[in-house]
């Protein structure tokens, strides 16, 4: 399931996962920042899910509070003892993802804290990612390779780095290509490397259809990390 916003606040949301369920045989999966998942109700809400994504970026108490500025009265080991009580319950898998930043929440002591709570928690796999497109607050620096698998070691065999572009994603049919490109960047920021390889679409004919949507007025670009990330204008 996907959407605006963090799901679990949605009282009907147990309704909508089974709704979904009758309707189609493709795997419902859910994506939350498990920070309520110490409520029993919302445990039991997202039970029927095939799958369920919550999010830890960190288990210290100052690092969270920096990294997620949460609200006052969530508090970071109700957070993790949710998590541990979810994983007792739920029958299918928990891919637990862990964003971070350069600076912040990549330290050994954090890291370290990270790898005991995830003992704890026992999740399917652990998705390592970072700050690949433009962020909400500029101090959030992504990490290189070398330091995420210098962490995926860390954490084991069920780690694996999400943060790349994995491969085609098939869309590299005969339809207009602009208007794919378009779609994809209308979702969110994207370098020309990027659409190249998720549509399969050759990336000097990438730059052609960038040119012509730019020329349009309906999409723009900005450098970030040394990156010309692609994003739509406000107006469209």
């Amino acid at each position: 399931m996907s959407g605006s916003g963090e799901p679990t606040l949605n009282q009907d949301l147990g309704k909508m996962i089974r709704g979904v369920q009758n309707l189609t045989s493709v795997p419902v999966a859910a994506l939350t920042n498990g920070s309520l998942l110490w409520m029993k109700e919302v445990r039991d809400d997202l039970l029927d899910a095939d799958l369920v994504l919550p999010s830890l970026d960190a288990a210290t108490p100052l690092i969270f509070e920096h990294i997620n500025r949460p609200c006052p009265s969530l508090s970071l080991n109700q957070i993790i003892s949710g998590l541990v009580q979810f994983r007792k319950e739920f029958r299918h898998q928990i891919w637990l993802e862990i964003v971070f930043c350069r600076g912040i929440n990549d330290g050994s002591e954090e890291v370290e804290a990270l790898r005991k709570a995830i003992e704890r928690i026992e999740p399917d796999r652990i998705q390592l990612n970072t700050p690949v497109r433009p962020p909400a607050e500029e101090y959030a620096y992504p990490l290189v390779f070398d330091q995420l698998e210098k962490i995926r070691r860390t954490f084991g065999d069920r780690a694996e780095i999400i943060s790349e572009v994995a491969g085609p994603l098939g869309c590299g049919d005969n339809s207009d290509k602009g208007a794919q490109i378009f779609e994809l960047i209308r979702r969110r920021p994207c370098t020309a490397e990027d659409i190249s390889r998720a549509l399969e679409i050759n990336l000097n004919e990438v730059l052609k259809h960038l040119s012509r949507l730019a020329e349009k007025g309906i999409i723009h670009h900005r450098m970030h990390q040394h990156y010309c990330y692609y994003e739509k204008t406000l107006m469209t």
